[in-house]
């Protein structure tokens, strides 16, 4: 399939979210509501995996392959285990719960992933260009403040046990690990400036952002979102949604980027090839004499 087939596919979800979330269609029917939002999750799951069989597991990015199925696959978890409470149970999410974990392991996972690409990088942070570090460190030091406020200190609950405040200050550390991700993108981007490697992390950051935008949406308006307020909801959701696409978008170009680069190959190597004649009264064919 190729790479123009899976964007058009990946970007029909963000435009039936339309109809569904903001023209209320099938607003209040959850089960379609939700089933469109959980299929961006599911196709960030298979990116995820459709990277990992075009590269294999036997080269350098087998960290950064596996750290991605593990991350989505917990933030899949999570929904599911959301789902199964909200639609089935009836009734919300007991905190914390098993879903909270799997939550955090795509928190986790997501950096060493990123990391793990910076490492192979090998970033030259002599050579990077000093005005636009300076200025992705402001506004990440901003987003840090932001979310350090509201997303650990401010989730702090004293009528809580101290495990449910650990988790809960949790989810703030991890949008704290996303700041830091888009900051090693920003550098990435710079890195492979021009490249098509460049395109993948600007598509990859372009998640991170609106997934922090949603992150921080919703530490800001948690009521809001859980009573199903319908603007908040929208909101919230959508960015999340245009998020998990953004995710599975890149890891799609991951593997496509390999399949592109094996063809290349193929072509020079037939384009290099001598042609092959057959001898006279003979089956085996013979290299045409220079």
């Amino acid at each position: 399939m190729k790479s123009k087939v899976i964007t058009i596919i990946l970007i029909l979800f963000l435009l039936a979210s339309i109809p569904i979330y903001w023209l209320r269609l099938a607003y209040n029917i959850p089960p379609i509501r939700d089933g469109l939002y959980l299929s961006t999750v599911v196709a960030a799951v298979i990116g995820s995996f459709f990277a990992i069989s075009k590269y294999g597991i036997k080269n350098a990015r087998r960290v950064t392959l596996i750290s991605f199925i593990i991350s989505f696959l917990g933030a899949l978890s999570n929904e599911l285990v959301f789902e199964y409470h909200y639609i089935i149970l009836k009734h919300d999410i007991p905190f914390p719960s098993i879903g909270d974990f799997f939550s955090l392991i795509f928190y986790t996972f997501l950096l060493v992933a990123l990391i793990n690409e910076v490492r192979l990088a090998k970033v030259n942070w002599k050579h990077t260009s000093k005005p636009l570090l300076g200025v992705a460190i402001l506004i990440s030091l901003v987003l840090i403040g932001i979310v350090s406020y509201f997303g650990v200190y401010k989730a702090y609950d004293p009528t809580l046990t101290l495990f449910a405040n650990l988790v809960s200050m949790a989810y703030g550390v991890g949008d704290l690990f996303i700041i830091l991700v888009s900051l090693f993108l920003v550098i990435l981007v710079k890195e492979y400036s021009g490249g098509r490697f460049a395109k993948i992390w600007l598509t990859l950051l372009t998640g991170f952002v609106f997934f922090l935008a949603a992150d921080i949406t919703w530490s800001f308006y948690s009521t809001q979102y859980h009573d199903e307020v319908w603007f908040y909801k929208s909101l919230i959701d959508t960015c999340w949604m245009v998020g998990y696409v953004c995710f599975a978008l890149t890891l799609f170009q991951f593997g496509f980027s390999i399949t592109d680069a094996y063809k290349m190959v193929s072509k020079e190597t037939n384009k290099n090839a001598k042609p092959l004649i057959l001898k006279e009264n003979s089956s085996e064919p013979q290299k045409e004499k220079e």
